[in-house]
């Protein structure tokens, strides 16, 4: 199965939480995001590897990868 990493981040852009997760499918790592979100999170992404694969919302700039 696929590895897929999730970040919620403040409305700052400050990271809040990171989990990773492996998921047969896109599919199944988007609904796992929103199943796990965290309170406070006002957006999150959905990557695998530096594949950005979905984030919410879709309106914000999309937060540069740093090291973590």
């Amino acid at each position: 199965m696929p590895e897929y990493e999730i970040t919620y981040r403040h409305d700052d852009g400050s990271l809040t939480a990171k989990i990773e997760t492996h998921c047969a499918t896109d599919k199944e790592a988007k609904i796992f995001a929103h199943a796990m979100k965290v309170d406070g999170a006002c957006r999150f992404e959905v990557r695998q590897g530096e594949t950005l694969i979905y984030a919410r919302p879709q309106t914000f700039p999309v937060v540069q990868r740093t090291g973590f």
